[in-house]
C-alpha cells in the first residue's frame, strides 16, 4: 500500500514489541524514517537494525518516559538526527489505568 509517506519522519514510543513494533514496521515499509524508544537496550538495538534493513534511517534510544528530562532529551536528540518529524505516535504512556483524571493528567 502506498500512503504517500515515503521520506517522512516519525517518532514512536514503546516501539520494540507488540503493536508498537508493528507500527514502526508498517511505517518503515512505507519509507518513513523512524526514531523509536523503549526501556530495553537489546530490543531497541534489534528494532533499529531491522528497520535499517528495510532501507530507512532509524535511530533508537533507551528511555523511561516517566522521567521527563530523559524523555525530552531523547525527543530532541531523535528529531535532531532525523530532521523535522511530522508523525508522532505516543504508543507508551507514563501513566497506568488507575488513579482517575489526576493520573491521566500526569
Amino acid at each position: 500500500m502506498d500512503l504517500g509517506l515515503k521520506g517522512k519522519r516519525a517518532i514512536v514510543t514503546g516501539a520494540t514489541r507488540g503493536i508498537g513494533r508493528r507500527i514502526v514496521d508498517l511505517l518503515a515499509d512505507e519509507g518513513v524514517h523512524i526514531g523509536l524508544c523503549a526501556r530495553d537496550a537489546g530490543e531497541v538495538d534489534e528494532a533499529v537494525a531491522a528497520l535499517k534493513a528495510k532501507g530507512v534511517n532509524a535511530v533508537g534510544g533507551v528511555v523511561n518516559i516517566r522521567k521527563g528530562d530523559e524523555y525530552t532529551n531523547w525527543l530532541k536528540q531523535s528529531s535532531g538526527e532525523l530532521g523535522a518529524c511530522v508523525i508522532f505516535v505516543p504508543y507508551v504512556s507514563a501513566g497506568g489505568g488507575d488513579g482517575g483524571e489526576e493520573r491521566w493528567d500526569k
